[in-house]
């Protein structure tokens, strides 16, 4: 399991992505240097994290919305080269975001996602 002191930390605000490795390293690199803290995770750690530390995610990025239907009150960002909007339609806040896509345009739904007072100056 991840040990969730890599979650807090500053009001950084925190994404956690479970998705394929190069993308996740992709995702990392876009929002690292912008003051995100990003978290790569599998499923199973993923679920670990946010049944026991919900409020330390400030956002999920997956291509996966599926795996996390008991998580609805997290933000959501759903990667896709085929997004299925209905797999989103439980989430309280979500959008999909269809592959491939620049990194500009993963920062501007992150920035939608998240809410601006807590993301790093």
């Amino acid at each position: 399991m991840l040990d969730s002191a890599m979650l807090v930390g500053g009001g950084v605000p925190t994404v956690l992505v479970v998705e394929d490795p190069s993308i996740c390293r992709f995702i990392r690199s876009a929002l690292a240097p912008r003051g995100y803290r990003v978290v790569l995770a599998s499923v199973q750690t993923a679920c670990e994290i946010l049944r026991s530390e919900p409020n330390l995610v400030d956002l999920l990025i997956t291509n996966t919305p599926l795996d996390f239907c008991e998580f609805t009150t997290v933000a959501l960002l759903y990667v896709a080269a085929c997004p299925d909007e209905s797999s989103i339609q439980p989430f309280t806040q979500a959008m999909s975001l269809k592959k491939p896509f620049h990194p500009n345009s993963l920062c501007e739904c992150v920035e939608r996602l998240i809410p601006s007072r807590r993301v790093a100056a």
